[in-house]
């Protein structure tokens, strides 16, 4: 089975927009604009930066796959959770 993953339209945006997240596990507040301030961990990672030791994801997100089974072309739909993590709660790599 080969995934693809496709973006709601109503996140595709012209311009970038800064949002504001209020986090439910320490309820604290974070701005910034998408793809820029929240990434996922791995993500953070590639871009050079590491999580900071003890910080909880700011967001919870989902996101749906469709798996396409290449014999019978059967389309399933599963969910897909997603963490992200502000600027704030990470800091450069040392490596």
């Amino acid at each position: 089975m080969q995934a693809t993953q496709t973006a709601p339209a109503t996140l595709v945006s012209k311009a970038p927009q800064r949002i504001k997240v209020k986090s439910k596990k320490d309820g604290k507040e974070y701005v910034g604009t998408p793809h820029v301030d929240f990434r996922t961990f791995l993500k953070w990672k590639q871009a050079g930066f590491k999580v900071k030791k003890g910080s909880k994801s700011c967001y919870t997100g989902l996101s749906f796959l469709k798996l396409v089974d290449e014999d019978s072309g059967d389309v399933k739909t599963i969910p897909k959770a997603y963490y992200l993590f502000h600027s704030s709660q990470v800091e450069q790599s040392k490596r």
